[in-house]
């Protein structure tokens, strides 16, 4: 009882320093980037991330799913046991790394991919910035898996805050593209230093045959869903970058931002912290079910809320916050919110049934997904160029969630109704209202004062919905974020 109080007692701990790390990150990059997208220009946006996509696609190899295998691995408390288990998992990463190296320099030695100087300097400039963080993140996933959540927020901030500022401190000097890789670059730099200084616990990189075998028959698993996966993320800007322009992937990348913006307030925060709570207790049906329950509940509310009402106003916050030159962006957001819906539940319930049940339905799932994505997307892009993009990824993203949810009903008892309908219907309530006075005031007011009026009655008209229909789920969130904030405090 006390175990279960004290994983309990991490979880929420972790929720909280999680989700201010990702606040804090979150808010200085959606900051420098108003700076950063009315001092560069749409174009080398689409150039930064046709180089990003690149680069992801080449690095499958180095992705065999360790995160997830080292949380679900159940290790003594032995330290000989951990040394052999992370060393083991090491060694694998500098020698996935080592490959990655050598294939791409033979790739561009003999210029089997047709692309251009720059970007192969790019990519490459890219791969040296997070060769070393391949192999140190092993020691960050093991930290996840013993809920050591304040020491990642605080590599968060750290490295994240470096990144940033420098980033648009190039771009103030006139740089462009090397002031948006540099962000990425000085990232994941930053976040290799900190987690080997912050570790618990460092290890030698040793081989032990019985550790690999073992990782290798769960990882090939991983490996095929997560290399479909990378591919599915990264081919509808690939698609847009080498078919229509890096300008229109700038566009694209935009309304991608903007509505992933939620995700990485809310949703990975909650899916890392459920994830590695399950993890803890998935010997114990009850609570697995009501974890991931509760965790599903708490996601749609959040995210259904934020998204729709950032599809609604997209038409006043690009101008006011990018400029009219990235007006292009907003039908693409309107276009994409069916898949930033599902994406954060996506990736809960893929996580989780990775952790919990049989990562190989996961693997087919996520290959289903990726060829339907490429099936639609080139008819698509022909008869509505990047319009076309957004639709292809909305029903192959559809598709996969509603399947991830028939997998995970098998082992885990969700209640569907209880999760979906009032935030639907609560939702669909104040974006029906909303929008018919957005539609009285358009001519009549300016574009900021027609922000905040439909901004307010949309918010006032939810959150009133949820207090009286969920009054019980905002005094639980209340009490349990109150009592955890005044421990930390009499603790510090």
């Amino acid at each position: 009882m006390n175990d279960s109080l004290g994983i309990k007692g991490k979880i929420v701990s972790g929720l909280i320093w999680i989700q201010f790390a990702r606040i804090y990150e979150q808010g200085i990059r959606f900051f420098s980037g108003i700076y950063l997208a009315r001092t560069i220009a749409p174009e080398f946006f689409g150039q930064q991330a046709y180089a990003i996509g690149i680069f992801a696609i080449m690095s499958l190899i180095v992705m065999f799913g360790q995160d997830l295998f080292i949380i679900r691995q159940n290790l003594s408390q032995k330290d000989t046991e951990i040394k052999v288990f992370l060393g083991s998992q090491i060694s694998i990463r500098i020698g996935l790394t080592l490959l990655l190296f050598t294939i791409l320099l033979l790739l561009w030695t003999a210029n089997i991919i047709p692309i251009n100087q720059d970007m192969k300097i790019f990519v490459f400039v890219l791969l040296i910035g997070q060769a070393p963080n391949y192999i140190i993140t092993i020691y960050s996933h093991y930290m996840e898996k013993l809920l050591q959540f304040k020491k990642l927020a605080l590599i968060n901030v750290i490295s994240a805050s470096i990144a940033v500022f420098t980033g648009v401190y190039l771009a103030f000097q006139g740089q462009t593209i090397w002031a948006l890789l540099s962000i990425v670059i000085l990232k994941n730099i930053c976040y290799s230093l900190l987690t080997l200084i912050l570790s618990p616990i460092l290890v030698k990189p040793l081989i032990n045959i019985k550790s690999i075998k073992e990782f290798f028959n769960f990882g090939k698993i991983l490996f095929i869903s997560d290399s479909a996966g990378r591919i599915y993320s990264k081919i509808d800007q690939l698609s847009i970058g080498s078919i229509i322009s890096n300008q229109a992937l700038g566009f694209y990348q935009r309304a991608l931002i903007l509505l992933h913006l939620i995700d990485s307030l809310i949703g990975a925060t909650i899916t890392q912290v459920t994830v590695a709570a399950i993890g803890k207790i998935k010997q114990s049906n009850d609570a697995t079910d009501k974890t991931l329950q509760q965790s599903i509940e708490l996601l749609t509310r959040v995210s259904i809320a934020l998204i729709l009402w950032i599809g609604i106003t997209a038409s006043e916050v690009i101008p006011i916050l990018y400029g009219e030159n990235w007006l292009p962006s907003v039908v693409l957001i309107q276009l994409l919110m069916p898949y930033a819906l599902c994406f954060s539940l996506n990736n809960l319930l893929r996580r989780t049934e990775v952790v919990s049940g049989a990562p190989k339905s996961v693997m087919i799932i996520r290959i289903i997904q990726l060829m339907l994505l490429g099936i639609l997307i080139y008819p698509m892009i022909t008869i509505w160029n990047a319009n076309g993009v957004a639709i292809a990824v909305d029903i192959s993203m559809i598709v996969s969630t509603i399947l991830l949810f028939r997998i995970i009903k098998m082992h885990i008892t969700l209640n569907l109704k209880k999760i979906f309908f009032i935030p639907i219907v609560i939702v669909c309530l104040s974006s029906i209202s909303t929008l018919l006075i957005k539609f009285q005031l358009a001519n009549l007011v300016g574009t900021f004062e027609l922000f905040f009026i439909e901004s307010t009655v949309y918010w006032l008209i939810t959150i009133t919905m949820f207090y009286i229909l969920e009054k019980s789920l905002f005094f639980q969130i209340k009490d349990v974020l109150l009592s955890r904030v005044l421990k930390m405090l009499n603790y510090n």
